[in-house]
């Protein structure tokens, strides 16, 4: 019996700060499901142009498709949870208005939300689930 030293099992990858898995062990979305979390995502952007469409349009898709495959499922539900928050987030902007901070808070809310859904998109362009920051979990 000789005592050889064995190589050790690969250890996972650390988790990032938040305790979040890496990219590359985080949930990725199938290949036909990207081009609609694609668009989920997208649709939230229609809500600047047209009221309440950053709400309806993914309420209705997420409706539609969230039985035919759990990715889609989950990007609806953040893409709404997302928008809801928002909403939240504006309406205390809003408020805020009458002691002057508002003035700030609500261009820095829209800058945030419009850039924030175009790397969502890229992500799952690039076949990824995104979390949205700063977002209240209402699904």
């Amino acid at each position: 019996m000789t005592d050889v030293a064995q190589p050790l099992p690969p250890s996972p990858p650390p988790a990032d700060v938040r305790g979040l898995p890496p990219p590359d062990t985080a949930g990725s979305l199938g290949e036909k499901d990207r081009p609609l979390a694609v668009v989920l995502h997208l649709s939230a952007l229609v809500g600047y142009f047209i009221p309440f469409a950053n709400l309806l349009i993914p309420l209705v898709i997420w409706l539609v498709k969230r039985h035919e495959s759990p990715d889609i499922d989950a990007v609806g539900r953040e893409v709404l949870n997302f928008n809801l928050s928002m909403l939240v987030y504006a309406l205390a902007g809003c408020l805020l208005v009458l002691v002057l901070i508002g003035f700030l808070i609500l261009p820095a809310l829209w800058l945030f939300g419009i850039v924030v859904t175009i790397i969502a998109a890229v992500r799952a362009n690039d076949g990824w689930c995104y979390r949205y920051p700063l977002t209240i979990r209402f699904l």
